[in-house]
């Protein structure tokens, strides 16, 4: 092997920082590294803290494969993505990412499409190593399916819009119903009732469980339902639905995302129809920006973050007694410029 080979390829064995470094480093014994880099609890704060600051400043990586010998267990999960990653999924994604580091495991990822493809048996197509838990971020009741199917295998949190009672598997979901259930009791109560509910497209849990909600709210209020079907979730897809709305007027349009809202907003403002005087509106996901936009956008918020950290929370649970939970979140409705016919209605956040 040449030296300029050596130099750009593998790292010379002597440099690579092993365990007991860190524990040298640190002023702890190897058994106390060993405890946190598996993320055990039984270790104080402070001590902690010196550890992973060891770890940091020598770029210490735990051997995964010798982990797995001695403690059957690998200290990473798996996260399964769906195929698409707007800013909904995107956001979910980050918030579990950050749970799973905080609580002291690695990071694996795939995609939903490609465990369905694989034809490797078992647990084997999770990840090219084992790993000790399973997160399914589910789009569609396909994933629900995908989470099933290794349940029993290793611990498995399906995190998906909507209840769903699996067997053997834990869900950490949104409520979407009680989130639209709160956009329609803010617009009903200053007086809308022509209300048009712009539908994700089909397939999507979101979008079923939205329009599901936008059904019932209708029905307890006493007005007539009006929707209309997007055939994607972007921007350009509301717009081009907006066209066709301002020809026929509604007093409010909720969309089944922000993206959904802003382009119908758009093409009503190049209609000259003002925003919320004549006609308001609502999104759903408030994504970065809402608050920023002219109007304001009022939009429903799944508090992400929380999300993220609850689930990984239930893998865990599940991980020492094997039992699954079911656990839904409430969403957030942040009212608006958009969506505020009345001066006196208008609440920032």
């Amino acid at each position: 092997m040449s030296p300029r080979f050596a130099e750009r390829g593998t790292i010379p064995r002597s440099t690579t920082p092993r365990l007991v470094d860190v524990a040298r480093h640190a002023g702890v014994s190897t058994q106390t590294v060993s405890r946190v880099v598996r993320g055990m609890e039984n270790v104080a704060p402070e001590t902690r803290h010196m550890v992973q600051s060891a770890v940091d400043e020598l770029g210490y990586m735990p051997n995964l494969a010798a982990r797995a010998m001695a403690s059957r267990s690998t200290g990473a999960i798996q996260v399964v993505i769906p195929g698409t990653m707007m800013y909904g999924y995107s956001a979910t994604f980050i918030a579990i990412s950050q749970a799973i580091s905080a609580a002291g495991y690695h990071v694996s990822v795939t995609m939903s499409e490609n465990l369905r493809s694989s034809g490797r048996p078992g647990r084997r197509r999770v990840a090219p190593i084992d790993v000790d838990g399973l997160v399914v971020m589910g789009s569609s009741e396909a994933d629900a399916a995908l989470a099933t199917e290794f349940a029993g295998d290793l611990p498995v949190v399906l995190v998906l819009s909507g209840a769903f009672a699996l067997p053997q598997v834990s869900t950490v979901s949104v409520n979407q119903r009680a989130g639209v259930h709160q956009v329609m009791k803010h617009l009903t109560q200053q007086g809308l009732k022509d209300i048009v509910h712009i539908v994700g497209p089909r397939g999507w849990v979101d979008s079923t469980e939205r329009l599901a909600g936008y059904l019932e709210a209708c029905a307890l209020a006493g007005i007539e339902s009006r929707t209309v079907t997007s055939e994607t979730w972007e921007s350009a897809s509301g717009y081009n639905i907006g066209k066709e709305l301002a020809r026929g007027l509604p007093q409010a349009v909720f969309a089944a995302n922000d993206q959904l809202a802003l382009g119908c907003m758009r093409a009503f403002h190049e209609a000259g129809i003002s925003i919320p005087e004549q006609c308001a509106f609502v999104g759903f996901d408030n994504s970065d920006g809402c608050a920023d936009f002219f109007p304001s956008l009022t939009s429903v918020s799944q508090e992400f973050t929380y999300l993220g950290v609850r689930a990984v929370e239930a893998l865990r649970r599940m991980g020492a007694d094997g039992q699954p939970r079911d656990e839904l979140i409430v969403p957030v409705l942040h009212i608006r410029s958009s969506s505020s016919v009345h001066n006196d209605t208008v609440k920032t956040d």
